[in-house]
């Protein structure tokens, strides 16, 4: 969120409001990860010989069969359920009319659950992160800081399986996914001197929709190949701020304070990729993801502009 009109929309906020009232859960979200990541990576270890299973709904009997079902196929998978953590390479930038205004980047933290039942998948996130905050405030001097994210993601998708082999399978995928989030932005030191910047909290929650392509391959030796690909958009976007204005009237010379409206970063593109492999119940992947926003409308001399945010990381994953 910047500010409008008269001030310079430039990569830091004046004020930056009670961005230190609020204690994050960092270390907890990160132990809690790597505990995780600790704990499949043994299991892949020392898992021995791994029955992987028949992933695959359709058997070779049927390609044989005169009477086998066409290749749409539809619900016939049978549960299944994962937990996962994912550590992500996280970058947020804001800009306007071209002009860089900030950058963040950091490690993300990510523990989910997903579960499969027939052609309907569910998704739950948990997230958090404290990253580097690279700016300037309003009136141009540099600011070096951190930014806490913490947040949660649920997304729930419809699978059709359309063409489906034993040992390969490609599906189309349309989901609808929604992201809550908190950015604080604690006090910093202005560089080059002893001032200060006040903190403020930004809140964020997204609806976004999206369509994709999933790909699957069994090897003979049972370990299986995966790749997947989405498109979708920001649809909905909420952010409201803990930012306060303070105004001087230029008759009067009074000073009041100008509470801060919700504002509505406008509709931009969403995309991911992933790949990875499945060995038995245990998977790894790595992961690509881009979410965007256009600038909104000015709310009270505020707006947000121009914004993207992107993870690229590793997954781990365990299957029952």
């Amino acid at each position: 969120m910047k500010l409008a009109a008269t001030a310079r929309p430039s990569a830091a906020r004046q004020r930056w409001g009670n961005g230190g009232a609020m204690a994050w859960s960092s270390i907890r979200m990160r132990s809690a990860c790597v505990a995780v990541a600790l704990a499949l990576a043994t299991y892949a270890l020392h898992a021995g010989e791994i029955d992987p299973g028949t992933p695959w709904p359709m058997q070779d009997s049927l390609d044989n069969d005169p009477n086998a079902p066409p290749p749409l196929v539809l619900g016939e998978q049978s549960v299944e359920a994962a937990w996962y953590t994912r550590f992500d390479y996280l970058s947020w930038n804001e800009q306007t009319d071209g002009e860089r205004l900030l950058d963040e980047y950091g490690t993300l933290y990510t523990f989910g659950y997903q579960r499969r039942m027939g052609s309907k998948r569910g998704r739950l996130e948990l997230f958090d992160a404290v990253v580097h905050y690279s700016g300037e405030t309003q009136d141009g001097r540099q600011v070096a800081s951190t930014t806490g994210y913490i947040g949660a993601r649920a997304e729930g998708e419809w699978i059709c399986d359309f063409d489906v082999r034993p040992t390969a399978t490609t599906s189309f995928v349309a989901g609808l996914g929604t992201r809550f989030w908190l950015r604080n932005m604690p006090d910093a030191t202005i560089v080059g001197s002893h001032g200060y910047a006040d903190g403020y909290q930004e809140t964020w929650w997204t609806l976004y929709p999206y369509l994709g392509l999933e790909k699957k391959w069994l090897t003979e030796n049972g370990i299986e190949i995966f790749l997947s690909g989405r498109i979708g958009c920001t649809a909905v976007t909420y952010e409201l701020s803990s930012y306060e204005r303070v105004v001087v009237d230029p008759v009067t010379g009074r000073v009041f304070v100008v509470d801060p409206m919700p504002l509505y970063p406008k509709v931009n593109m969403t995309s991911e990729v992933q790949c990875g492999l499945r060995f038995g119940r245990f998977d790894v992947s790595a992961r690509f993801e881009s979410m965007a926003w256009q600038k909104s409308a000015v709310a009270r001399g505020m707006y947000q502009p121009d914004s993207r945010m992107t993870t690229i990381g590793l997954m781990l994953g365990l299957s029952f």
